[in-house]
Order: structure tokens, then sequence, then C-alpha cells
């Protein structure tokens, strides 16, 4: 009986020593080269930049400019024209416009109705150069001899952030601009104060809700008025058509225009009537 309790003991250590001595260690999983990542919760952009770090003093100077009510009257020279008509057209709207925002600069009420005297006056300061017809689909000389708006559309605003600046020559310059539409202005109300929304613009933080319109490309020369202060005097103009501002957004293909100084197409920005 001890013998056969012995034989039993012998046999089952040796099984557990074969049995140890064949098994392996799982095998660890290799790291996998290009891991799977969330599309919807996994960051893809850098985190927005604090709003209260410094902006660039160049494009805190532009951006400013355009936004200044003072400067409605620009955006009538910031688009080539198609034709002559159309630039006589935005020559005449600009130059009114800015004697408009002369009288609301010191503190008048807005006529759109000036002495022909004047207009010729505010279009060799703020054009550079004479204006000869008054008579536009935007403007009418009146028998007093005034010259006066025929009225226009709504204001639609855009949002101009400065990528390239260079300078041409004393108070001449040449910049790049990346134009941005959102919901001010166009038919929405944001969320985000107006205040929010320009600064975060200047540190180039740009939301899905801002869409690029497209760039511009200008030369101009600085003077100051002494009612409205800096001025641009535009020698040229380039715009490069990114999308279409329809209802849906529909992007379109990119086409490129040009114009000299004088010859830019009419836009809404501003509203006489």
């Amino acid at each position: 009986m001890k013998k056969l309790t012995w034989i039993l003991a012998l046999t089952l250590c040796l099984a557990l020593l074969l049995t140890a001595c064949g098994e392996k260690p799982a095998p660890t999983p290799d790291p996998d080269p290009d891991p799977v990542t969330d599309p919807v919760t996994d960051p893809v952009t850098d985190p927005v930049t604090d709003p209260n770090t410094p902006i660039d003093p160049d494009v805190q100077k532009y951006f400013e400019y355009f936004q200044n009510p003072y400067n409605n009257a620009d955006i009538f020279l910031l688009y080539p024209a198609a034709n002559q008509k159309e630039a006589a057209d935005s020559r005449a709207a600009y130059v009114l416009v800015k004697l408009a925002a002369e009288e609301l600069a010191a503190g008048k009420e807005v006529t759109y109705s000036y002495p022909k005297a004047e207009f010729d006056r505010a279009a060799m300061e703020y054009l550079g150069e004479p204006i000869t017809q008054y008579e536009t689909r935007k403007t009418t000389l009146t028998q007093d001899g005034n010259v006066e708006s025929t009225g226009w559309g709504m204001i639609i605003p855009n949002f101009m952030v400065l990528t390239h600046l260079e300078q041409l020559g004393e108070n001449h310059y040449k910049g790049v601009f990346s134009v941005y539409g959102n919901g001010y202005g166009q038919g929405g109300d944001p969320a985000e104060a107006y205040e929010d929304c320009c600064n975060r613009l200047m540190h180039g933080n740009i939301l899905p809700t801002d869409y690029l319109m497209g760039t511009r490309t200008l030369e101009w020369e600085e003077w100051e008025s002494p009612l409205l202060g800096l001025q641009l005097r535009y020698l040229s103009c380039e715009f490069t058509v990114f999308a279409l501002i329809l209802s849906h957004r529909r992007a379109s293909s990119a086409a490129s225009f040009a114009g000299r100084r004088g010859k830019a197409a009419p836009d809404s920005r501003s509203s006489p009537h």
C-alpha cells in the first residue's frame, strides 16, 4: 500500500513539473502604430488664444479702421468695378458718404445732400482726384446745385483681418486682408458680443460661423482728416472670391478681379435715404 502511495505521489510531481516547464506566458500585444481616434471628441486644433494676449498693432490698426462707422464709405472702393458706369456710381457714393461721416463727426444731422463745391472738395481730399460725373445711379445734381443721394440698400458689414503688410514709401502701403462674414448684418442674432467677435478675429481665432468670403489685396496712401482721423486713399484693389454668400453658403470657384484707382464696384454697406 505504501509503495502504491509513493508511486502516485511521484507521478503527480512529474506531471506538475512537466506542466510548469511547458507553460508559455501570454504574448504581449504590439502597440497599434496608428491608433484610431474619436473624430468628434479628440481636439484637432490648438485651444483658443487667451483674449488678453496682445494683438498685432498693424492688425488692430486696420481692423478698427474698417470697422469705424466713419469709414463705411470705403466699401464702395473695395470691390473692383465691372465697367466705367459702376466705377462712377461707386466713386460718387464714396464721396457722398464721406461727407455724411464728416457731418456725423461734427455732431451735425446727416443730410446726404451737399453743395457741389463741398462735394468737389471732398473728392479731391478723399479720392485724390476730381469727380466730373454727378448724375449716377447713386447720386444726382439738383437744380439748387446740391449733390444728393438717390437712396441705396441695407448695410452688410464684413471683417477684414490683415495677413500681410509692406511699406512701399512714405505713407504708402500694400496689404493683404482675409475677409470674413458672420451673423452680424446677415439677419442672424449672434450670441457672441460684437466686441468679443472683433477681439477674437483680431487674434486670428476663426470659428465655423466665420465664413471666408475671400482675400483683398490693396495699395493705398495714408493721410489724416481733421474730422475723421486716419484715412486711406486707395491706389489699387484686387479681390479674390472664395465663397458666394448664398442661403446655404455654397462654395464657388475662386475668381480674381483687378481694378485701379477710381474703378471699384458698388456695395450695399451704407444706406443713405
